[in-house]
Order: C-alpha cells, then structure tokens, then sequence
C-alpha cells in the first residue's frame, strides 16, 4: 500500500522507496511522495525525513532553523529577532525598509 494514499501500488509499476529514512519496506506512488508541508514533489528532488514527516529541503531547514522576514534567508546566527506577531529577522533586517529605524520604534512611513 502507498504510504501516501493507503491505496494499492499495482505491481511492475514505479513506486518510491524512502531508504534514506530507514524504512525500507514502506513505499509511495510517485505521484505521493510530496512534502508534508507545501505538497510539492520530492520524486526527483533531495528529501528529508524529520519527526515522521517527509520534507522538502526548504521545510526541513525551517524546522531546524528560523528564516528571515526580511530577506527570507535562513537565520544560522544565535542572535535574531522574533517580533510580537512570531515573525524573525536578522537584527540588521528588522527596520524601516526607507528610514532604517528600528520596527520597535514608530517612524513616518
């Protein structure tokens, strides 16, 4: 059965293996094997296998590390910002994209 969709894998039909994360008897429809989280497919991309939940590299590196609202870039550094709304910054990037006042402090624009 498709670890996917519970339905039947027809046999001499293409199937993927997820053998990187251990599980050498579970398999998927091609058309399954996706990224939990942005349903994309990992058929012929890198994929990883984090808390029972097969990621894209983009939401894997999330769960392990922050991203940037400001210029989207992973946040590797221990110090960054999280603003009252749960979003995080580099400090560098958590300002007035005009002024470069800090988002803590009101500016005019």
């Amino acid at each position: 059965r498709c670890t996917g969709c519970h339905e039947e894998v027809v046999k001499d039909s293409p199937a993927v293996y997820a053998e990187r994360a251990g599980y050498h008897d579970v398999l998927w429809h091609p058309t399954c094997f996706v990224c939990s989280d942005c349903g994309h497919g990992l058929v012929d991309l890198v994929y990883f296998w984090s808390n029972l939940k097969l990621l894209c590299g983009r939401h894997y590196c999330e769960s392990v590390w922050p991203r940037c609202s400001g210029c989207d870039e992973l946040i590797f550094c221990k110090s960054f910002i999280t603003a009252k709304d749960g979003r995080t910054w580099h400090p560098q990037h958590y300002c007035c994209w005009k002024c470069g006042q800090s988002l803590d402090t009101p500016c005019q624009h």
